[in-house]
């Protein structure tokens, strides 16, 4: 048994009153209890204002929980967006996200920072822009009760320091981290020469090397995404498929003290492997912890 909730990121649509009953009852079969609150269905849910009610109200019949939530990704619904004459359009975006996540009881909602990243501009710029969102942002969040968490990736605006310095600014029930095992080992072997800087992107630009980093976010985890690679691509593995040491970090989630749940954010969805074995495989992967 898991010492925190474990939720699963849910692929299918989750709109279609005819389909969408009967794909919850069988991942409910499959042993699932809690459930992600995905973009995709944020996305749906701003478009049709009457979607929460109903979604929500078909995964309490299937017996399962909307226990955490993620934020769109396009760059411009970022905190950190530097754009100053685009910030009250992506603050109310955020805000709406933010609405959308306590319709269905979500008590941690993963934002993303810095997708925007723009190499000319120091990451100051954007420490400073993540200040003025927050200011705006976290009252919003307290009113809904939601914590927002910040989420680690590997470009420079998102590294755990500057993630860090964000909470610590704050000191905030209503901020927290979480932590995404498939990026933090992206950035533990940063300087091989496959490293994801030269694959990806056609840059010099190196990703900061680091192999601590959920030793430093451990004290403002609120929620972590799970899942494994091999440190060269975000490949979204399910556990044991890459290299992460899960004894290692499922034995510091333990001592989170923000900790609310666990998060599967492998892509399941294309594994060889049946929902109720990849069900099976995290509960494994929680007693470790």
């Amino acid at each position: 048994m898991s010492f925190v909730p474990v939720t699963h990121i849910v692929y299918a649509p989750l709109n279609n009153a005819k389909l969408t009953p009967h794909i919850l009852r069988d991942l409910a079969a499959s042993g699932m209890k809690n459930i992600v609150l995905s973009s995709t269905v944020v996305s749906d849910c701003m478009k049709e204002p009457y979607l929460p009610e109903c979604i929500r109200k078909w995964a309490e019949d299937a017996g399962l929980v909307f226990m955490d939530g993620h934020a769109l990704f396009p760059d411009c619904v970022c905190p950190s967006y530097p754009v100053e004459e685009k910030r009250d359009l992506m603050i109310n975006y955020i805000k709406m996200e933010l609405s959308i996540a306590h319709a269905f009881g979500v008590k941690t909602f993963t934002v993303h920072t810095g997708n925007n990243y723009d190499r000319t501009l120091s990451v100051e710029v954007y420490k400073e822009a993540m200040y003025r969102s927050m200011e705006k942002l976290l009252p919003e969040a307290e009113k809904n009760d939601v914590i927002i968490a910040l989420e680690n990736i590997w470009t420079s605006p998102n590294t755990p320091e500057v993630l860090l310095d964000v909470v610590e600014k704050f000191d905030s029930p209503y901020l927290g981290l979480c932590y995404d095992s498939g990026h933090a080992n992206i950035m533990k072997y940063a300087k091989r020469e496959n490293s994801p800087a030269k694959i990806w992107w056609n840059t010099p630009e190196e990703i900061p090397q680091d192999d601590r980093i959920l030793e430093k976010m451990l004290p403002y985890v609120v929620n972590c995404h799970l899942h494994d690679n091999c440190g060269e691509r975000d490949d979204h593995f399910l556990p044991g498929k890459g290299n992460i040491n899960w004894d290692h970090i499922m034995g510091l989630l333990k001592k989170a003290p923000r900790l609310k749940c666990i998060q599967n954010e492998s892509g399941y969805n294309s594994d060889t492997l049946s929902t109720r074995d990849v069900v099976k495989l995290f509960e494994d992967l929680c007693e470790k912890g």
